[in-house]
């Protein structure tokens, strides 16, 4: 099996190029891409591509250039030129100094495409058979030492702060000569998007260095041990970017753009030393849970952790949000929740730890529902609705919890029967419900327990509790499920089996109708089993 590099600075175009071939009918097998000619070369390094597959008209190094520093480094494979139609001069250059062929941009399709690679690949053995083959210019000791080196001062990263632990900071020393700066980036891809697998991801950010860092002396883009992902690039003192603010920012709108994944950065440097560079890797890792907010979409610096206490923008957003709560007012639920979201912008502005922030708005619903006279009603189930905010994972996450538990506690509290107004029958059919929620209902069923007609049992129960039966049933019933779930002992249809209902499709709907989410998103909580 060969492998087969494609150069492009065009990103669309290198995905169409690398969509086109059927790597699985060919013996060649994709090696990765590149942005300009000098980020191939040290791709070739890196890979050992046999192929390259390479624009002509590229900045920093065009195909023309690439094609001579391969020859003269040795370079035994093949090339493949992309081109224009007006670049027929160019072509005839490349063909001259050794390119194989060459392929019109147009006309690309899949059926040219293959027979050609056909060749190259046969070329290819021929020259296998002749002589071994010989080496390309490449430095794998040092791409895998770089490798090495970063993952263990990103593990090393986590223990307590204080002197950096010796494996690492030998390791660093050797890392970064003096001629070297470092950049680190920490990034989250948002979940619940229609991301592809973790392998696609990793690919997808190894694509975007090669955009971003162009001019780089080396950069990696690795998956990490917490499930994020760190990329590093050298550049020279003079290219050294002052800051990574703006690389932050280009790199969230092309993941955004390029390949739909939305992303939080946090990020540290330029290092200009070993030792610096394992300082900033853990800036970055300590910064992690920034990542939890919607602004690390545009880059967050990693001056240091997260903040353990608001600043006095908070403290005055937080008092406003207790302001919401006083006296019961009407409307005041949606009003609170629109003053929980400037909390939640407030705490961001602050680097505040998230958990701080969470904890906040857990006690603040809780004397919502209080100040509401929601404590003890069945449906409000007091006790889901913090786990569901410290299970939050991102502020998208915690803003549709908000937005649910106002719009229910707005919903009940405009409901609530006055004390003692209840019917007997009303509050009997509740129990009922609540006793017998997992089992098969029909409405003939309580109303015989009530000893009402159907009709008149529906009119009567629909004008106390402001819902049907039914719905008052479906909602017992999901909230049920959400706490099964949560507990991380339960599988989807095992907790809709629990609840009563043996259709997985109506379980979904429902599910995602009443906390706005699929139950498969359901985060088990801390401490809890892990699913059966």
């Amino acid at each position: 099996m060969y492998k087969a590099l494609i150069v492009d600075d065009e990103m669309i175009v290198r995905h169409a190029v690398k969509t086109l071939i059927r790597w699985e009918e060919c013996r060649f097998e994709y090696a990765g891409s590149a942005a300009n000619g000098r980020a191939a070369l040290q791709m070739v390094d890196e890979t050992g591509a046999d192929l390259v597959i390479t624009d002509i008209k590229m900045p920093e190094m065009d195909g023309i250039e690439l094609i001579r520093a391969l020859k003269a480094g040795g370079y035994d494979g093949e090339v493949l030129v992309l081109s224009n139609y007006n670049d027929f001069e160019l072509v005839r250059e490349a063909l001259k100094i050794g390119a194989h062929d060459y392929m019109l941009k147009l006309t690309l399709n899949t059926d040219s495409f293959m027979p050609i690679l056909e060749e190259v690949a046969d070329k290819l053995d021929k020259k296998k058979r002749k002589r071994p083959k010989l080496p390309a210019r490449r430095q794998p000791a040092r791409a895998g030492e770089i490798r090495s080196a970063l993952a263990e001062m990103y593990r090393e990263a986590s223990a307590p702060v204080g002197e950096l632990p010796s494996a690492a900071a030998e390791k660093a020393a050797l890392l970064l000569p003096e001629e070297e700066r470092v950049m680190v980036f920490l990034v989250r891809a948002a979940e619940g998007q229609p991301s592809s697998p973790q392998s696609d991801l990793m690919e997808s950010f190894q694509n975007l260095s090669g955009d971003l860092f162009a001019g780089s002396l080396w950069r990696h883009a690795m998956r990490t041990e917490d499930s994020f992902y760190l990329l590093a690039a050298a550049f020279p003192p003079d290219r050294a970017p002052a800051r990574g603010d703006d690389l932050a920012s280009r790199m969230g709108s092309l993941a955004r753009m390029y390949y739909n994944v939305r992303t939080g950065i946090v990020y540290a440097g330029p290092a200009g030393s070993g030792a610096e560079l394992a300082r900033h890797i853990r800036l970055v890792r300590q910064a992690a849970p920034l990542l939890f907010y919607r602004a690390a979409e545009r880059g967050m610096a990693a001056d240091g952790p997260p903040a353990e206490e608001g600043d006095a923008r908070f403290g005055q957003e937080e008092q406003a949000l207790r302001g919401e709560i006083a006296g019961a007012r009407n409307g005041c639920a949606e009003r609170w929740a629109d003053a929980a979201l400037r909390l939640v912008e407030a705490a961001a502005a602050c680097r505040l730890h998230p958990h701080v922030l969470k904890r906040a708005l857990g006690g603040s619903l809780t004397q919502l529902a209080k100040a509401l006279a929601l404590e003890g009603r069945s449906e409000w189930v007091e006790a889901a609705w913090p786990k569901r905010i410290a299970a939050s994972g991102s502020e998208e996450e915690l803003a549709s919890v908000l937005a649910d538990a106002a719009r229910q506690a707005a919903i009940l509290s405009a409901s609530e029967p006055k004390a003692g107004a209840m019917r007997d029958e009303v509050r009997r059919a509740l129990r009922y419900l609540e006793d017998h929620y997992a089992e098969r209902i029909a409405i003939a069923d309580i109303a015989r327990t009530v000893n009402l007609s159907e009709t008149y049992l529906c009119q009567i129960f629909k004008a106390e509790t402001g819902k049907s039966i039914m719905t008052y049933l479906n909602e017992i019933r999901m909230q049920r499920a959400y706490d099964l779930l949560a507990s991380g002992r339960y599988l989807v249809k095992e907790a809709a089996c629990e609840v009563g209902i043996h259709d997985p499709f109506y379980f979904n709907r429902l599910f995602k109708r009443r906390f706005g989410m699929p139950p498969k998103n359901v985060r088990p909580q801390a401490g809890s089993g892990k699913p059966v």
